[in-house]
């Protein structure tokens, strides 16, 4: 699913699969992050929000709040592991 979800402060998934229209260009992108670091980034800046965001290629998870990024986890093995029956 492409797009963004927007999660109310109480948890709630308000809706998903959203294009949100924000200027790019806001803030620091560590160099190699895409299109979807991007906006998150600038969503994070320009808004109350805390974006967290998944990379599609690299499997790279960064989280963004007030136009700062406070945590990326890098994957060393990207795999995709079958899921295990469960009586």
């Amino acid at each position: 699913m492409d797009g963004a979800f927007v999660v109310s402060p109480t948890g709630i998934v308000e809706s998903a699969a959203t294009y949100i229209d924000a200027p790019l260009g806001q803030g620091d992108l560590s160099p190699g992050l895409g299109a979807r670091h991007a906006a998150a980034l600038t969503i994070a800046t320009v808004t109350d929000a805390t974006a967290v965001v998944v990379s599609a290629s690299s499997g790279m998870v960064s989280v963004y709040d007030h136009g700062e990024t406070v945590l990326q986890l890098a994957c060393t093995q990207p795999t995709l592991r079958p899921r295990q029956n469960q009586p």
